[in-house]
């Protein structure tokens, strides 16, 4: 979403919230643009939230494009981090995820929802739920 304000943004910065939570809000593309009063700033803000941790910050300094990429795909509010960089484990974690999206999706998609399975729908809802609140397992 692109925004403005008078003072240069931080690539990201971490926003505590209740219940071990955080807000990660990217910024990127950030121009400068004079006005009479001096300079304001015009740029790209994306925001993630997920689960605190004490190496949150490490974590995203050394995954700062994987972390990017979360947050520009629209995650927020989904608890999910991304995998650790080259870790195997991890990549396998994400596609999960993304197996179980794509096959909600899909149930949405055919109708089944719609059709007198909605105790199916609910159950594959409440799997997907459990699997995005899951940080993914260390490499």
């Amino acid at each position: 979403m692109k925004t403005e304000g008078n003072l240069r943004p931080e690539p990201f910065e971490i926003n505590l919230l209740p219940k071990n939570t955080a807000e990660v809000v990217f910024s990127e593309n950030v121009s400068e643009i004079p006005d009479e009063t001096g300079l304001r700033y015009e740029y790209d803000l994306h925001i993630v939230n997920v689960k605190n941790r004490p190496d949150l910050r490490a974590d995203i300094e050394a995954n700062y494009d994987r972390w990017i990429e979360l947050a520009r795909a629209g995650m927020a509010g989904t608890s999910m981090s991304p995998p650790k960089a080259d870790s195997e484990s991890g990549d396998k974690a994400l596609r999960d995820r993304v197996k179980t999206l794509e096959s909600c999706m899909g149930f949405l998609l055919d109708g089944h929802a719609l059709s007198g399975t909605i105790k199916e729908f609910n159950k594959t809802a409440r799997d997907s739920k459990k699997i995005l609140n899951q940080d993914p397992p260390e490499g």
